[in-house]
């Protein structure tokens, strides 16, 4: 009876040593919203971070978070008390946290202590903001243009991992606009499931358009491309699961989705359910310290059953300041399928990167309705960086400065300069919404990490039940992303 004991405290025991999380670094690297682990996390730091003041910082604050000494092992007399509680907090562009306490021990199983489980909490607490002016000039076709300054976003966020009876990863992220609060990418995750990889639940993006899943902090253009605002389903309540497959060279991911709050870009069509999927692969992927060479190929489907037989679609000329250009307005329908295919395209410091989504609405009388729209775009930086890939969620995230700006060491930061073209169209028949071709060009400037200034030139060309004009738009942004 005695030996029976010990074998199930042992059993126990062993249940209560957590599996390892990311580490610090991974999570301060990750976008917000994102606990994942990047090609440039996988491998040696790419090109972006070799030989800068950035790396030797990042390298210096990782090796604080694990510099953490286990507490003397306990004697027999202290075997089986509470042992005490290892933490620390560091800053590296944010605050990080890390907590540890090992499990009691009795004296029969003293050969675990050696056993170093990873931290039970660990996380990073950080910030973004967003400051915005545009000017624009146009032909007084159309109304609501108005020079301006505004607070495109100010965000508080956490995210990390703690240890139950399996590591469960977390985001909670809260942000304020001009006159708006938005709850964004909270949820909690489980990981290392059988068959599934991963389950997410909580208020999360749907799985649907490359551009829309990549962070607010990370993508190139000030604002997403007019296709995208207009189809994508953005933040949603509801869970989803996914992960990768083939090395990390092909990814899942598959969701059920109801209704989020009202939102000021993406698909606002009001759902009893909606359905969201995307499916990734990496052609080829070279990835060294020299060379950082992809091609991504995905594709997209959602399907929305409409609620009070609403389906709708609108977008901004690509510029939040702007007022909305294209709507088509509530229609009467029953459901909608929407579809997608996506490219992108990496050679070193060039890139590319394009979608094409097409939405089959279904009315309640007559023939169904399409709309659809695309966009492509390049970037290159003359400064030497490359563009980060997430091979894990099929994403590009976040650009570091190859040298930080350095008035000693006449570095200049990073510059990307970048140039897209896109089309929407949401007239059909019955529905005039209205069309929209806008070519927008422009460059950021990285001096560095976490700031960020964008100035970019847009040239709208508008048809809409206003008129038929073109709009002129100037616009800049200030960041801090920590």
């Amino acid at each position: 009876m005695g030996s029976s004991c010990k074998k199930i405290s042992l059993f126990l025991l062993l249940l209560s040593v957590p599996l390892s999380g990311p580490s610090a670094q991974e999570m301060d690297s990750a976008p917000p919203g994102e606990s994942s682990v990047t090609a440039e996390r996988q491998q040696p730091p790419d090109p972006g971070f070799e030989g800068s003041e950035t790396s030797a910082a990042a390298s210096s604050q990782a090796a604080d978070a694990e510099s953490v000494e286990d507490p003397v092992p306990p004697s027999d007399e202290t075997f089986g008390q509470k042992l005490p509680l290892q933490w620390k907090f560091y800053w590296h562009e944010g605050l990080h946290f890390w907590l540890q306490q090992k499990p009691m021990i009795s004296p029969e199983a003293r050969f675990l202590y050696a056993l170093r489980p990873k931290p039970r909490l660990e996380g990073k607490v950080g910030a973004l903001l967003h400051v915005d002016a545009a000017a624009f000039a146009d032909d007084d076709t159309f109304e609501g243009f108005s020079n301006d300054i505004e607070l495109r976003r100010f965000r508080l966020y956490t995210r990390g991992s703690f240890f139950l009876w399996l590591p469960v990863f977390f985001s909670f992220q809260f942000e304020i606009t001009v006159d708006e609060f938005f709850l964004h990418d909270v949820y909690f995750q489980l990981r290392e499931i059988p068959l599934i990889q991963t389950f997410t639940f909580g208020y999360l993006k749907a799985p649907f358009s490359m551009e829309r899943l990549e962070s607010a902090r990370d993508t190139t253009f000030q604002e997403r491309a007019s296709p995208v605002q207009a189809f994508a389903p953005g933040f949603k309540a509801g869970f989803k699961v996914g992960g990768s497959r083939l090395e990390n060279r092909l990814t899942w991911a598959f969701g059920y989705f109801a209704d989020g709050q009202d939102a000021d870009i993406g698909d606002v069509t009001s759902s009893n359910f909606r359905l969201a999927g995307r499916a990734t692969g990496l052609v080829f992927h070279e990835k060294d310290f020299q060379t950082n060479r992809l091609m991504h190929l995905g594709i997209n489907y959602s399907y929305v059953d409409a609620a009070e037989n609403n389906v709708q679609y609108k977008s901004r000329p690509e510029c939040h300041i702007a007022p909305i250009a294209v709507d088509t307005g509530p229609i009467l329908a029953n459901n909608a399928n929407l579809i997608g295919g996506e490219v992108a395209f990496v050679m070193n410091s060039l890139s590319f990167q394009g979608e094409y989504i097409r939405s089959f609405v279904d009315p309640e009388e007559g023939d169904g309705l399409q709309f659809a729209g695309y966009y492509a775009y390049v970037s290159y930086f003359p400064t030497g960086e490359t563009q980060p890939y997430d091979t894990t969620q099929g994403v590009f995230t976040r650009v570091r400065p190859k040298r930080n700006l350095s008035f000693r060491n006449r570095t200049c930061g990073g510059v990307e300069i970048y140039a897209r073209y896109s089309h929407l169209d949401l007239s059909d028949r019955v529905v005039e919404g209205g069309r929209m071709n806008i070519g927008m060009t422009g460059l950021t400037w990285y001096p560095y990490p976490i700031f960020k200034i964008r100035f970019s030139y847009g040239l709208a060309d508008i048809n809409n039940t206003e008129g038929d004009g073109v709009v002129h738009i100037f616009q800049a942004r200030f960041e801090v992303n920590l």
